[in-house]
């Protein structure tokens, strides 16, 4: 401890002080912001101290300087260090009817420079809806950006951001823009930024359960493509794909991408077999369709390939869709691999619903196995026979199905 035991007062006041969030003054001090009641209502106050840990601005009984004493109430202040040695405050705000985003800078003397204390800062959001929970983070250029959770879109809260430069004016559009707008479920965002733009982070629970998303803004607002679901659905003989993205920057387009899955020798290669195009810049949920009519039965993997229009491009993520066309007559396949050792996989079609039975038997007719004793829809089918338990040897397996038998021989090898 290099000042004293237990700490230094930063603000004695007899009313109540909260929340305190802090920032370096680029001196080797901090400047510490908070809000209290000691005039009837909540606002915020600030207090630089040294590297020593005295007060700069008033003493702690004094209780530091005030940032905003507009008659209503202002709660959870965050700070940044404006590189000037002071700092860019933000704060959710009551004194519209609902709160809404205020910022103020103040500079390494205490004083305000956007607005007087009483004038209460500038507005950063001040939609009808709720706003908040903000967080702030310097922009690299005596600047500040802003984000906080929003309603604007549903009664649950989306991510939205605002760039300030270090006069108080907005760098991107009013009311800020959308980081994240899937389904409302997006709350307390926490920023870290510099001049290159600002990662934002964020609880999410678009799946139901809380989980953490990221995004960045980059230093003009704009977003990368944001693709928050991607599909795919059996029709028939076809796949159809469906994806939504939330945010869309300089997106020429996505190409869909399909390989099949073999079962010996993995994915094949990756084949482009369509273009749809993308909506260029968007702050709104956008949905894209694209259907494959050129299926064959197999397990098919697909993946997005989004383009921007400077060539730069990335992968979504795969999925895999089975395709099970129905057959036009019954068969029954030859076993792979044959021979085998100890397991072997067995497939067969079915052109309509029927009652099945695959046994195996031995070179002298005996049932050793019942693979199979249910009603099937129709479809391909495979199972996997594991003849671990059994000799070596030439066996047997056979299909019923209706007024359709047939049967094939297996080599068993040891």
């Amino acid at each position: 401890v290099q000042w004293t035991a237990n700490g230094l007062p930063v603000c004695t006041q007899a009313s109540h002080q909260y929340y305190p969030t802090i920032t370096s003054d680029g001196s080797g001090g901090a400047i510490i912001t908070w809000y209290e009641d000691r005039i009837g209502n909540q606002d915020i106050y600030a207090q630089r101290i040294n590297s020593s840990g005295a007060t700069q601005w008033t003493t702690a009984a004094d209780g530091g300087l005030p940032v905003c004493t507009n008659t209503s109430r202002q709660d959870d202040p965050t700070i940044t260090f404006d590189g000037s040695g002071g700092a860019i405050i933000t704060w959710f705000d009551s004194r519209a009817g609902n709160n809404d985003i205020y910022a103020q800078r103040i500079n390494s003397s205490g004083t305000t420079l956007w607005t007087t204390a009483a004038e209460g800062g500038l507005p950063v959001c001040t939609l009808t809806s709720t706003q908040f929970t903000p967080d702030i983070s310097s922009d690299g250029s005596g600047g500040a950006i802003i984000t906080w959770s929003d309603a604007r879109n549903s009664a649950f809260y989306d991510v939205y951001a605002q760039r300030i430069n270090g006069s108080g004016v907005a760098q991107w559009e009013a009311d800020g823009i959308a980081i994240s707008t899937v389904g409302g479920k997006a709350t307390y965002p926490v920023i870290t930024g510099d001049a290159s733009g600002g990662i934002i982070a964020w609880q999410d629970s678009r799946n139901v359960s809380s989980d953490i998303y990221a995004s960045k803004a980059s230093p003009d607002g704009a977003l990368p493509v944001e693709l928050v679901s991607f599909t795919g659905q059996l029709n028939e003989n076809s796949v159809n794909l469906f994806w939504q993205t939330a945010t869309e920057v300089n997106n020429y387009g996505f190409e869909v991408e399909r390989g099949i899955r073999q079962k010996t020798i993995g994915n094949s290669a990756w084949e482009k077999i369509g273009f749809v195009q993308g909506n260029g810049n968007s702050n709104s949920p956008k949905e894209y369709r694209f259907t494959d009519n050129t299926t064959t039965s197999g397990l098919y993997a697909y993946r997005l390939k989004q383009l921007d229009n400077d060539g730069t491009f990335k992968y979504s993520e795969t999925i895999e869709v089975l395709v099970s066309q129905i057959p036009n007559d019954f068969s029954l396949n030859q076993n792979y691999p044959n021979p085998f050792n100890p397991s072997t996989t067995i497939s067969y079609d079915i052109p309509k619903m029927s009652f099945v039975k695959i046994s195996v038997n031995d070179i002298l007719g005996k049932e050793i196995k019942t693979l199979v004793n249910e009603q099937n829809n129709s479809g391909h089918y495979e199972i996997i026979f594991d003849a671990k338990e059994l000799a070596a040897g030439i066996y047997y397996y056979t299909i019923s199905a209706g007024e359709f038998k047939q049967s094939r021989k297996m080599i068993l090898l040891k």
